[in-house]
Order: C-alpha cells, then structure tokens, then sequence
C-alpha cells in the first residue's frame, strides 16, 4: 500500500493530511486506486454541494431583494398615496378658503352696493321733494293767476254790463280808451319799478349772494347750526357746525364774494378766520379765480368754489367731518386726511363727477322751465278765450237789447 499522505476533513470542517493508504470515509485500508476514486468522489459531492449551497443562498438573496424591493415599492406606493391625499387635502383646503374669500368679496360687494343705492334713493327722494315743492309753488301761482284774472274778467264785464245799459257803442269806445290809457300808464310805473328793482339788486348784490348761499345750506342741512355773522363783526359771512346725534363734529366756514375781480387777500382772510376759530374749512364762494384756474380750486388751505357748488361740496365736507370725527383720529392723522380729501377735490375725477352732477341739475331745470313755458302758453290761451267770450257774450246781449228796445 502505497505510503502517500492525503487531507481529511475534520469534524470541525479542516481539512488535515492522513496515509495514503486508509479510506477517507471509513478509515479501513485500501488501495491507492480506490482511496483516489473515493477522494475524487467526495471531491465531486463537496463541489456538488458548494455549488448548491451557493445557488440557495443567491436564490435566497435574490428573494430578500424581491421582498425588499416589494416592500420598499410598497412602502413608496403608500407615501406616495398618503401625499396624494395630502395634496388633495390642501386642494379642497384652498377651494373652500377661495369660495370663503369670494362670498366674502361678493357680500362685500353687495353692502357697498347697498350704500351706493340707499344714497341714489336718498337723493332721488330730495330731488321729488324739491320737484313736488316746485310743482305746488307753480300750482299755487296758477291758482293765484286764475283767481286774478277771474275777478279782472269779472269786474270788465260788470262795466261792459254797465256801459251796454247807458249806451253801447260810445260807452264801449269810451271803455276801451281808458283801459288803453290805464294799461299805458300801469306799464310805465311797472317799468320805472323794474328799473329801482334792478338798482337796489346791484347795489345789494353781494348781501344778496350771501343770503341765497345761507338758505340753500340752512334747507340742505337741517340738522346743522348754521349762522351768519352780522357785518361789522370779525369773521368769516356764515359758520355752519356739523351736528351728528347731537354731536358737533366740526365746523365749515363759508365767505361770499361777487367781485368781478380775484384777489389773493380774500383766501388770506378767511385763512386767518379759520385759524381764529379752529375750523375745520374753509370755503369762500366766488364768480372769480385765480388765473389759470376754474370752478375749483385751493388757495392758502381754503377751498375757492364757484358758488352754485358750494352745497355739493358742504354735503362731501360734512360726511368726510362725521367719518374723521368717528374715528377718533389725533390732529396729525385728521390733518392727514384732510389733506387727501383737498388733493381729490382738485383732481380731474372729482371735477368729472362734479361736472356730470352740473348737466343733470341743468337738465331739470330745463324740464322745469319747458313744464313752466307750458303753462304759460296755456294761460295766455285761456285769457284770450275768455275775452273773446266776453265779447261774444256782449254782442249777444247788445243784440237782445236792441231788439227789446227797437
């Protein structure tokens, strides 16, 4: 037996060289022939075996990598879910929050709207009353007219009557001479009236000016104190102190000029005024500007207006007042204000407003003067038909008398 060591796995997996010539397996002697064949044998399986166990342990690998990527896909699949909800969340999130934005816009849209209709109804309701005021002053002047021209029909032909029973033909020229006489001199005196009328208006002019602007604002502003300052006294011509529930809130000063001149000193005294007694505003009424401007304008912080305006701009003064005063706001912060609402009232907005406000008044007093023509034309009809009935009647009762008389 040959003596040519070989290796043996121990227990604990070495392997360790024994005699060529005992079995691997059994530790039996054999011969070298059959000891190599079984070593090639175990040699065979062993290899058989690592290359198994290296193909289950790939396997196993390859399966926890399955898994893991499964797991991993999975665990992606629901993060990608759960943002997916999230997103959805802030989606619905944002939609409600838009929808409670817009309802909240469109309420405020709708007071807004509200206001601006409850004013257009506010103004509406002054303009009826003013027409109805107008319409019952044109009725009642009618109503005087009619009942005038009444008794004057009436007294005409108590003389016709008069003169037809003396005699009618002389009595009826007679009449008619002296009624052209009376008529003559009635016009004279009627004109030389005119004429003193129109010398005490030019001479009262600006006086005149001064009450027509004090009873436009005591009709616009009720609720107001508004005085005027007697001449001779110092200050402004009216003061009007803005009264809110019982609140004064603050006071307008308003001078009154017709000169057919601007002079700067004008602003400069009512400015000094203003100061005097802590107004508010300053407004002075004036037919004249200063050069290159018109209508409306600011010289010295007092507002220089033409005076047909003067009650637009008191009612803007006057709400602005009230709003400032609500607010509880300190003298920098109203002076703040006051300097805003000054730069809007000299902008062109505020002057396209005003002007569009100007062609609406014109336009209802062209309807009131059409509606007054109207009558006019009516009245006159009416007056020469009932002297052309008077006629009538009188050659009627001429005509009675001579047949009764002949």
């Amino acid at each position: 037996m040959s003596s040519i060591p070989h290796l043996v796995r121990k227990n604990d997996g070495r392997l360790q060289q024994e005699a060529a010539d005992t079995c691997p397996l059994c530790e039996q002697p054999i011969a070298a022939e059959q000891r190599a064949e079984i070593w090639g044998r175990i040699s065979a399986r062993r290899h058989e075996q690592e290359t198994a166990r290296d193909a289950e342990v790939k396997r196993q690998i390859g399966e926890a990598v399955k898994s893991a990527t499964a797991a991993q896909t999975q665990e992606h699949a629901a993060v990608i879910i759960q943002f997916q909800e999230q997103l959805r969340d802030k989606d619905v999130q944002s939609k409600k929050r838009e929808q409670e934005v817009r309802q909240q816009a469109l309420r405020e849209a709708g007071k807004q709207h509200e206001r601006q209709v409850a004013e257009a109804q506010a103004k509406q309701v002054d303009a009826e009353k003013q027409a109805k005021a107008l319409a019952k002053q044109l009725v009642l002047s009618k109503d005087a007219h009619t009942k005038e021209l009444e008794q004057v029909v009436a007294r005409e032909t108590a003389k016709l009557r008069g003169i037809l029973a003396k005699d009618k033909d002389d009595a009826l020229n007679k009449a008619a001479a002296k009624h052209f006489d009376e008529k003559q001199k009635l016009q004279a005196k009627l004109q030389e009236a005119q004429r003193q009328l129109d010398k005490e208006r030019a001479d009262q002019l600006g006086e005149g000016q001064e009450v027509d602007l004090y009873n436009e604002l005591k009709q616009a502003f009720p609720q107001d104190k508004i005085t005027r300052i007697a001449k001779g006294e110092p200050g402004a011509d009216i003061r009007q102190e803005i009264v809110d529930r019982g609140k004064v809130c603050g006071t307008i000063l308003y001078e009154s000029k017709n000169s057919m001149q601007w002079r700067r000193s004008y602003a400069a005294k009512l400015r000094k005024d203003q100061i005097a007694e802590k107004a508010d505003h300053a407004v002075l009424a004036s037919v004249k500007f200063p050069e290159g401007s018109r209508e409306l304008t600011i010289v010295d912080g007092v507002i220089i207006i033409n005076p047909r305006r003067v009650v637009t701009l008191a009612r803007l003064l006057r709400d602005s007042s009230i709003q400032i005063h609500k607010l509880h706001l300190s003298a920098e912060q109203s002076t703040g204000k006051r300097d805003e609402l000054y730069k809007f009232i000299t902008s062109p907005r505020c002057e396209q407003m005003l002007g569009h406000q100007d062609e609406l008044t014109g336009a209802l007093l062209e309807l009131e003067k059409t509606e007054h023509r109207q009558h006019e034309k009516i009245w006159k009809e009416r007056g020469v038909t009932l002297k052309q009935l008077e006629k009538a009647q009188a050659e009627f009762r001429g005509e009675i008398s001579f047949v009764v008389e002949g």
